[in-house]
């Protein structure tokens, strides 16, 4: 009986020698590895042709709806973190008019 091993070769140029998954060529951690990177580049495919709109910022609410829609777009990979920083640097300048508005005027002793 002859023992598949796992075709994947480290930085180092050694390769990995565990034993390869039933019916695959790579052992069950690089199995699960190249099915996450390419979970995640079909996703930032996919994400790339997606065009999708944030609402208009008039209130404080909007703001937080495009903020959370930008925070789970980034957490799920769908948005690239160079794209997403623009993105959440124009809602920071778009709240802080809405920020000002909000405090009560001080008063003077």
């Amino acid at each position: 009986m002859s023992l598949r091993l796992c075709r994947h070769f480290k930085q180092n140029g050694v390769p990995c020698g565990s034993p390869a998954l039933r019916g695959q060529s790579l052992c069950y951690f690089h199995h699960r590895d190249q099915q996450y990177r390419l979970a995640f580049s079909r996703d930032r495919r996919r994400a790339e042709v997606c065009d999708w709109k944030l609402p208009p910022l008039h209130t404080m609410a909007d703001i937080r709806a495009a903020l959370q829609r930008v925070a789970s777009e980034l957490f799920a990979g769908r948005l690239d973190p160079d794209r997403a920083a623009p993105m959440l640097h124009a809602l920071d300048l778009a709240a802080i008019p809405l920020r000002q508005g909000s405090r009560p005027p001080k008063r003077d002793p």
